[in-house]
C-alpha cells in the first residue's frame, strides 16, 4: 500500500517510442488520494528529458510492495506546482500489479555513478539505461549511426557488446551525450542486452529501496 513519505516512479512519455521513470515522494494522502513531489531537479545538465504532466492525464505509477516492483493505474486530478519540482494531486484507479516484466522505462544510473568503456575511452559517465539502450558521455566525437563497443560493468560483472549512436547532444565543448541502441547478436559472445535488462532492473530497485523512510 501507499503511504506518506514513499517514493515513487511516473511512467511518463518523452517521445513517441520511449518513456521514463521519473521519481517522486508522496507528502499527502487522504483516501485513495495522493499528493506526490516530483524529484526530477537533479542532473538537468545532463538530462534533456522534460518532465510532461497535464491535468486529467493517466498513466502508471510503479514502486516497491513487499520485495517486488509493482505498477498501479492513476490519474491526475490537479497540478499544485509546476517547475523545478511539480507537486500533482492523482487517485490511485484499481489494485497495484506487477511490474517485472516491463519492457520500454529507462531509470537514470547518475546516482549509482556507474561507468563504461566506450570505444577506446574508459571510465565515461552512465546517465541511465533501458532495456534496449543507454546513454552516456564521452569526450570522443561520434556521428549518428556509428556503432561503437561498449562494456557496462554492474554488480562484479562485465557486459560487452555494440551499440548504434541514435542521438547526440552537446553538454559542453568536447563533451557529449549519446543515446543508444544496443545491438544484438545472437551468434556472438555479445551479453550486453542481459547487462542492460539487469542493470535497469537492479538499479530501479535499489533507488526505491535507498529512498525508502525505512533506509532514510
Amino acid at each position: 500500500m501507499l503511504g506518506l513519505e514513499q517514493r515513487i516512479f511516473f511512467g511518463l512519455p518523452v517521445n513517441s517510442e520511449d518513456r521514463v521513470l521519473f521519481p517522486a515522494e508522496i507528502i499527502g494522502n487522504i483516501g485513495d488520494n495522493f499528493t506526490a513531489e516530483f524529484c526530477n531537479s537533479e542532473f538537468k545538465d545532463t538530462n534533456e528529458d522534460k518532465l510532461d504532466i497535464q491535468e486529467g492525464q493517466e498513466m502508471f505509477i510503479y514502486y516497491e510492495m513487499r520485495n517486488e516492483f509493482m505498477q498501479q493505474s492513476i490519474k491526475v486530478d490537479s497540478i499544485l506546482k509546476d517547475d523545478p519540482q511539480p507537486i500533482v494531486d492523482f487517485k490511485v484507479m484499481g489494485k497495484p500489479v506487477s511490474a517485472e516484466r516491463r519492457q520500454a522505462y529507462r531509470v537514470s544510473t547518475l546516482v549509482a555513478g556507474l561507468g563504461a568503456i566506450f570505444g577506446e575511452e574508459t571510465n565515461c559517465p552512465l546517465v541511465d539505461v533501458s532495456v534496449t539502450g543507454y546513454s552516456l558521455i564521452s569526450t570522443k566525437k561520434y556521428e549518428l549511426g556509428n556503432i561503437v563497443e561498449t562494456t557496462l560493468s554492474y554488480d562484479g560483472q562485465e557486459y560487452c557488446g555494440s551499440g548504434s549512436v541514435q542521438s547526440i547532444r552537446e553538454l559542453t565543448k568536447g563533451r557529449y551525450r549519446y543515446g543508444l541502441h544496443g545491438l544484438e547478436d545472437k551468434t556472438s559472445k555479445n551479453n550486453l542486452q542481459r547487462g542492460l535488462e539487469k542493470i535497469n532492473m537492479g538499479v530501479q530497485l535499489e533507488q526505491l529501496r535507498r529512498m525508502s523512510p525505512a533506509h532514510a
